[in-house]
């Protein structure tokens, strides 16, 4: 028998402490949106800047992300519930017992954890699936025609962009790897030629970064797109259609085999039931995790190369080679889990919080099937992508996700009671 998220919609629910109205002043509502596209495209301007010849640094990078996790937190806090707020503390004594235990443990964690809490509660305060659209369309307009001008004058892109060097500057990459590509793009830029491209060979070895910098945050947001667009599939118009195929083409540029296989998991969300069943997507992740140690265990000492089929191993093998005291976050991984999305997770918040926490929010409120499906959707898309890298924890995708989530949540805030912190 198939259990649908909806039927989870009691796992947990706020004490009914307060009302408040939907209406979205227009200003919030727009200082929202800014917020998001800030999210996603601070760093663009800073490598900008960058290349201009200012000083960027991992300073200025930091600093733009608390000032816009700040202000998502603040102009979201009337939309703090108690339930949410509760969450929010538990996690954060959970993490500094642990940093007290483990203070080698990546202090990244708190705020990578602190992104769903402030964009979720921005969505939901300030806006709405109507307004959510059209910040998806801006967005992937944007993506799209900088996508464009760079696959067809990489020169003049990579003139006003030296994304290598940026981020260099900024720690997130080696002097050793500024010219593993041949060009100033980001080290993964360039498919090798023994990999070759893998969707439409044709478009030859660049993969196209766009705003993003980098193709994985590229493909990620793509996919992501997509995955709304087929969410809010019974409002579907032909604007939204040519959205969602623009949004299609970011992946393809890309060349992203996992946002290709986010998409593809994600229409058959929308039509499968069974694969929204809040069984099926509590225990997704932990069979995933199952399949890459026994597929490590299988392969023993194999090559490990760069494809696919190499950063899955990779991934396997790191958490194989753990001892209890890694898989419960007492000990730092021997190795940096940088093909493990999985292994950063679970090392740096402990196994047993990560199921509690991925529990909560697949149990979460559920109203209808658009918030059914997206949820499902991101659900499978985390299970999918923290096997291969930890791509989903970047604001630079994070925030538009969370974000979208609220949205489709504000629409229910007048008929439904709920808890609230007062700002």
């Amino acid at each position: 028998m198939t259990v649908s998220l909806s039927a989870a919609s009691n796992c947990y629910r706020s004490t009914p402490l307060a009302e408040r109205s939907t209406t979205k002043p227009g200003f919030a509502s727009a200082l929202a949106g800014a917020i998001v596209l800030a999210a996603i495209l601070f760093n663009f301007g800073l490598c900008f800047l960058s290349t201009r010849g200012y000083a960027i640094g991992a300073g200025s990078v930091i600093a733009c992300e608390v000032l816009i996790l700040s202000a998502a937190l603040l102009l979201g806090l009337p939309e703090l519930t108690v339930t949410l707020l509760l969450s929010g503390v538990a996690v954060v004594t959970w993490l500094l017992i642990l940093y007290l235990l483990n203070p080698d443990m990546e202090i990244k964690i708190f705020r990578d954890l602190a992104i769903p809490f402030g964009f979720y509660a921005l969505g939901k305060s300030r806006g709405n699936p109507a307004s959510a659209d059209r910040l998806v369309y801006i967005i992937v307009a944007i993506s799209l025609l900088v996508g464009i001008w760079e696959m067809i004058d990489e020169t003049g892109y990579e003139n006003f962009f030296d994304i290598i060097d940026y981020y260099i500057n900024k720690g997130g990459a080696s002097e050793s790897q500024a010219n593993d590509s041949g060009t100033l793009l980001f080290v993964s830029g360039i498919r090798p030629d023994e990999q070759g491209r893998s969707i439409l060979p044709i478009l030859g070895g660049h993969r196209v970064s766009s705003v993003m910098l980098e193709p994985v945050s590229a493909g990620n947001l793509g996919a992501i797109a997509v995955l709304w667009f087929i969410a809010r599939g019974a409002s579907r118009s032909v604007l939204s259609v040519v959205a969602c195929i623009a949004s299609a083409a970011i992946v393809v540029v890309a060349d992203s085999r996992l946002g290709l296989g986010i998409c593809a998991v994600g229409l058959l969300a929308y039509f499968l039931l069974p694969l929204r069943s809040t069984i099926v997507l509590i225990v997704a992740p932990f069979l995933v995790v199952a399949f890459l140690l026994a597929l490590a265990a299988l392969a023993g000492d194999s090559t490990i190369d760069n494809g696919l089929l190499g950063r899955l191993l990779s991934s396997g093998s790191l958490m194989l080679s753990w001892g209890p005291d890694q898989w419960f976050g007492l000990k730092p991984s021997p190795a940096y889990p940088w093909d493990s999305g999985y292994g950063y997770v679970f090392s740096n918040m402990g196994l047993l919080p990560s199921a509690a926490l991925w529990g909560a929010l697949i149990c979460s409120q559920s109203r209808d099937g658009q918030t059914d499906g997206f949820t499902a959707s991101l659900a499978l898309y985390f299970t999918l992508s923290l096997a291969v890298s930890g791509s989903v924890f970047t604001i630079k995708t994070a925030a538009l996700l969370w974000f979208l989530r609220g949205a489709l949540d504000a629409r229910h805030s007048a008929a439904i009671p709920y808890a609230t912190v007062s700002a």
